[in-house]
């Protein structure tokens, strides 16, 4: 199955590369045609992934975070990951808020804790965090004077 999930995508979009782990492909696009690629996904009758499985962030110090979505279909029964990276000095990344609905929640989550913007997004507001909360507390180089560090670990 992975290999129709391959060639789809390769005859729409030939810029995409794949790995596999043990989640399963992955398929890796660029952030410019993220939502493209992921209205792809959900409309072609190949493909046909109607249902978002997971969505989250990775911060990857200095220069980058990787987004990643997890996709099923109902249809066919196979699932597979897009992966993209942004920016981390300025990530944005194109909502998927429009293409599945249960993106909404997953956005305002990592736009919360990564600081991640999401364009075109219907209601982006931090959702766990107070609004007059600075930071990003999923990032790696966060800090809070609040926070008391764990004592370092002496190895011998």
């Amino acid at each position: 199955m992975s290999e129709v999930i391959r060639q789809a995508l390769l005859d729409r979009f030939p810029g995409v590369t794949f790995y596999e782990k043990a989640i399963g492909l992955v398929a890796v696009v660029p952030s410019d045609n993220f939502r493209d690629i992921a209205e792809f996904c959900r409309d072609d009758e190949r493909l046909a992934c109607d249902f978002l499985h997971n969505y989250a962030a990775a911060d990857f110090p200095p220069d980058r975070m990787e987004v990643f979505v997890m996709l099923y279909s109902y249809r066919h029964g196979h699932k597979f990951t897009l992966k993209t990276s942004v920016d981390r000095a300025e990530p944005k990344l194109h909502s998927l808020s429009a293409v599945w609905p249960a993106a909404d929640w997953y956005e305002r989550e990592m736009f919360d804790l990564f600081g991640i913007v999401f364009a075109g997004h219907p209601d982006l507001r931090r959702l766990f965090c107070p609004d007059y909360w600075v930071g990003y507390p999923l990032r790696k180089d966060y800090q809070d004077l609040r926070i008391v560090p764990l004592p370092e670990v002496m190895s011998e």
